[in-house]
């Protein structure tokens, strides 16, 4: 039986849900009752998470340029850690990344923007993420030091550059973190996966390792579906969700890495697919396949770099 260990945990922005996509979901929930109790809890979480946020900036414009590329990944970890938590969510982890060194690359679901934070507080990746975060205030630069890999997706070409940017990382020993359904979805399904984002593991011989992430009430162990950013969210109304929960738990599972030695990316992906569904034992959804709809709860499908070939 595997064990649940916890881990505390802060962030660095990379891969946001793009705010475009308006299609599918169901609208926020609605506002609770704001008691006093709420709106001290909430007030508390704002203040630490701006401080961490501040304390990231400074880490990487005073610290990041004077250490190592090894200890870069440390202070990453360290600060994720510290961010989720000042937002009053707990890590829990099941299973393990690989202990053996190598080239790997991180295929997870997608439910929120925090996917990306909670990631990094167990093994910092560099995500590949659209280009338009590189622009953003504070997020954009922090992005930028955490490493992660820009797409244009309106663009074919980038499509080509951004694979040869993950080989060439890959290459280096630095892991990759990919959201291969190309959107967020609600977590009660998995929306299938886009295969040009795993090839650069196939070219490289790199193993894919299935994660699958899940926010959860602590106290019931019940899916929270306040959290998914879906539908006609925005970015505030998430940020106040997050901050007003009583508690909140976040689930990351890592299963045995999937070599992609010899291996086709279109049969990789079909793996890589199905060990996500079954560490999350949800159903792969049709959306995106021939004669499937647009999942409820979910942004429109749009796969990264274009259509797939």
């Amino acid at each position: 039986m595997t064990r649940l260990t916890s881990v505390s945990t802060k962030p660095l922005a990379n891969d946001w849900p793009d705010r475009s996509l308006q299609g599918g979901g169901p609208p926020a929930p609605d506002n609770p009752r704001l008691t006093l109790g709420i709106r001290l809890r909430m007030a508390v979480r704002l203040a630490q998470g701006v401080l961490a946020v501040m304390l990231g900036v400074l880490l990487c414009a005073g610290v990041f340029p004077l250490v190592s590329h090894r200890r870069r990944y440390s202070l990453i970890r360290g600060w994720a850690r510290l961010f989720v938590w000042s937002l009053g969510i707990r890590v829990a982890v099941q299973g393990a990344w690989p202990a053996t060194p190598g080239r790997y690359l991180l295929a997870s679901n997608h439910i929120s923007w925090l996917d990306i934070f909670v990631i990094h507080s167990v093994h910092p990746v560099r995500f590949v993420s659209k280009s338009e975060v590189r622009q953003w205030p504070v997020a954009g630069f922090l992005a930028q030091q955490a490493g992660t890999l820009f797409l244009d997706r309106n663009r074919k070409r980038d499509t080509k550059d951004i694979g040869q940017e993950m080989l060439a990382a890959l290459e280096m020993g630095d892991a990759i973190g990919i959201f291969p359904e190309g959107t967020t979805s609600n977590g009660t399904v998995l929306l299938p996966f886009f295969s040009p984002l795993l090839q650069p593991a196939v070219a490289c011989m790199a193993a894919v390792v299935p994660t699958g992430l899940r926010y959860e009430d602590p106290r019931t162990g019940e899916r929270n579906l306040d959290m998914p950013f879906v539908g006609q969210q925005n970015f505030l109304q998430s940020v106040l969700i997050t901050l007003r929960q009583p508690g909140l738990r976040a689930i990351v599972r890592f299963d045995a890495p999937i070599q992609s030695d010899g291996q086709h990316r279109r049969v990789l992906t079909q793996q890589v697919e199905q060990a996500v569904s079954r560490l999350l034992a949800v159903p792969i959804a049709l959306s995106g396949r021939e004669g499937g709809g647009q999942q409820p709860g979910s942004r429109p499908v749009n796969p990264p770099g274009g259509p797939e070939p």
